[in-house]
């Protein structure tokens, strides 16, 4: 599904290391843990690189101490290239500090990500930024298993001294904090921002997920007769009924930035294709369909169990397409897929073969001509049952002649729900149903 912006909007495993320090000190706003001229002398050569992204970019540039150069990132352009070019100005650095978002193991630079991902892709530049210490302040850089070995490779490659988060960094009142408490040496930190600017920051450096779905409630399709299938924890016989309600359809969401402003986003469906790539494994060698449906409330167990949105098989019959097909292609949000890139380790056997998944526009996409239109307004909304299964994503950036995707963007990380997904109010009682082919 993709969504704009109906409004205006700022964008957003491996062992630990011995290394790695917890540092036990708070931070604490005074001169001492600033710079100050009595704690940093102007032979210093301090370098901050601010990424544009940023919420209150520009209090934050005017308020980096005076001894330190700051380089702003172009958000349009590649920003581990754009440092890369940058630092080959500087010869005599001690520390450079980078304000960006952050993830466990992700920091936003410019138009891509420095992540787990893309470390070995941008390794030989990384090899040229010759200083000491690398500062990063972006949220939750250095959380989790993710975090640990981000940080620790980055050392590896860079050969520099790290500082960074493994919480929010930022205000207060949203949870933030200026403490950087994973170190890969036991050094001590001191910021590249004045007393003054931490203190009236109002914003924290993490991208803001999704917290309130606009959905619309429109009557389902009832199946006429009942369809029978084995709970695969009892071995008993169960009867199910479909469309027994409504489906859920979403329409738009919003999220809650900066002092707890909303910004809310509108559906734009401009996707014409939908792909599911298998490759077989030796759990699977079939295309199992493995979708969920949400219960009618109060159905106690009373048979036939009825279900309140349209079945995706029967659509599927009609469309010439798979079940899982239809669950995902569709603005629908109280049915979808279950387990969807799981081929282990599932007691109930829902596991499958689905390696990538392809939505495709065959025209392309294009940002509307209007006023103050911009790519940080347009995107697509991605929606996880529970928010426990991490996944990647990458643009498709060209098609070969037969459609197919032939060029990809970079590869983005998204966490479980513990550091990376917004959690919304939409809740729902699931029931989850596999289909092998050539059975009931």
């Amino acid at each position: 599904m993709m969504f704009s912006n109906s409004g205006s909007t700022q964008t957003s495993y491996s062992t630990l290391s011995t290394q790695l320090l917890q540092d036990p000190e708070p931070f604490q706003k005074s001169q001492e843990t600033c710079f100050s001229q009595a704690s940093r002398t102007s032979k210093t050569n301090i370098l901050v690189i601010l990424d544009a992204q940023v919420e209150d970019c520009e209090k934050l540039q005017k308020g980096v101490v005076p001894q330190a150069k700051v380089i702003l990132l172009d958000r349009t352009e590649d920003g581990i290239e754009q440092i890369t070019q940058a630092l080959r100005k500087y010869t005599d650095l001690s520390e450079i500090h980078i304000i960006s978002h952050g993830s466990p193991g992700c920091l936003q630079l410019g138009n891509t990500q420095l992540s787990l991902d893309t470390l070995k892709r941008y390794a030989s530049q990384l090899q040229t930024w010759s200083v000491p210490t690398l500062i990063l302040y972006g949220c939750n850089v250095a959380a989790g298993d993710a975090g640990v070995e981000f940080i620790e490779k980055l050392h590896q490659i860079t050969g520099a001294k790290i500082a960074a988060s493994a919480n929010k960094t930022g205000d207060s009142a949203l949870g933030g904090d200026w403490n950087l408490e994973v170190k890969t040496d036991e050094f001590k930190v001191s910021l590249a921002l004045t007393s003054e600017a931490i203190a009236n920051y109002s914003s924290v450096l993490v991208s803001f997920p999704v917290d309130t779905l606009t959905v619309q409630n429109v009557p389902a399709t009832p199946l006429d007769e009942p369809v029978t299938t084995i709970d695969q924890t009892t071995g008993n016989s169960v009867n199910f009924t479909f469309g027994q309600g409504e489906n859920l359809e979403v329409t738009g969401f919003s999220r809650t930035i900066d002092n707890n402003q909303q910004e809310s986003y509108l559906s734009g469906g401009v996707l014409d294709r939908f792909v599911l790539r298998r490759v077989d494994n030796p759990q699977v060698s079939i295309d199992r369909q493995i979708i969920w449906y949400e219960e009618v409330d109060g159905n106690n167990n009373t048979q036939p169990i009825a279900l309140k949105p349209t079945s995706a098989i029967e659509q599927a019959a009609e469309q010439n397409l798979e079940p899982m097909q239809v669950a995902l292609f569709s603005d629908i949000i109280n049915r979808g897929t279950d387990n969807i890139f799981a081929n282990a380790d599932n007691a109930q056997g829902n596991i499958n073969n689905i390696e990538r998944v392809d939505y495709i526009s065959t025209g392309g996409l294009t940002v509307p001509d209007a006023p103050g239109a911009a790519l940080d307004d347009f995107g697509f909304l991605l929606l996880e049952r529970g928010g426990n299964d991490p996944f990647k994503i990458a643009a498709i950036t060209a098609l070969d002649p037969a459609g197919n995707p032939s060029a990809f963007g970079d590869l983005i990380s998204f966490p479980n729900q513990q550091v990376g997904w917004g959690i919304t109010t939409t809740e729902l009682q699931p029931a989850i149903f596999r289909q092998d082919p050539n059975s009931d």
